[in-house]
């Protein structure tokens, strides 16, 4: 049994209901993304995680916003951010101060 200091809480928001009914139902098997979200199922499934995926509006989340102008302005296909660039970690800094 996990401490209390040991549980994870996370609040998820996507800019898109289409996805966040993919994470929040069941998912048809035939879905041609069906393993991917499956996987990203799985983990919020964690021991010791509590994990709350809701949706809301992109003009609403700026850093969505200024990810999905980065992934456009990028080739390739997948890119792993180990730690938000400075230009991100403004906007969520703003974001956390409830400025944006």
């Amino acid at each position: 049994m996990l401490r209390p200091w040991q549980q994870v809480f996370l609040q998820v928001m996507v800019d898109s209901q289409l996805v966040e009914g993919w994470l929040n139902k069941k998912l048809p098997v035939y879905h041609p993304h069906f393993y991917l979200i499956l996987e990203c199922k799985k983990l919020m499934m964690l021991e010791g995680w509590t994990v709350w995926i809701q949706h809301c509006y992109r003009e609403a989340n700026h850093a969505a916003d200024w990810l999905e102008n980065e992934g456009a302005l990028n080739p390739s296909k997948r890119v792993v951010i180990s730690s938000p660039p400075p230009a991100l970690a403004k906007i969520l800094l703003e974001d956390l101060m409830g400025v944006a």
